[in-house]
């Protein structure tokens, strides 16, 4: 089940198994959200590459497509949210760290700055 609370917006490119380029909306640990060009059949398995979020490279699953709908009314691109079935874990802690993103600068510390 896809945990809709630890999404985080995220674009980039998704390749899937089918040839086609979806655009990734958003990226949770469990999943991705995606609009893609064609309509993507609940309960299929798809291998799809992730562009990761912060340009250090791409992660590689199969993924199993949860739900697809259309976008509009007579859109011709569709929604589909996937669940990530088999990533490596070395794969899980790249994109973790993707998600994360950059660490923070330390603050310094404001008695130092006073002095």
């Amino acid at each position: 089940m896809l945990r809709i609370g630890d999404r985080q917006q995220a674009y980039g490119n998704a390749w899937l198994t089918t040839q086609q380029t979806a655009l990734m909306l958003d990226l949770s640990r469990d999943g991705v959200r995606v609009r893609a060009g064609t309509r993507l059949e609940p309960g299929t398995i798809t291998h799809v590459q992730l562009a990761l979020p912060d340009g250090s490279g791409h992660v590689r699953c199969r993924c199993r497509v949860v739900w697809c709908k259309a976008c509009d009314a007579g859109c011709t691109e569709y929604l589909a949210g996937l669940e990530f079935v088999d990533m490596s874990a070395g794969d899980r802690h790249r994109l973790a760290r993707a998600r994360a993103g950059p660490p923070e600068s330390p603050r310094p510390n404001e008695e130092e700055s006073l002095a």
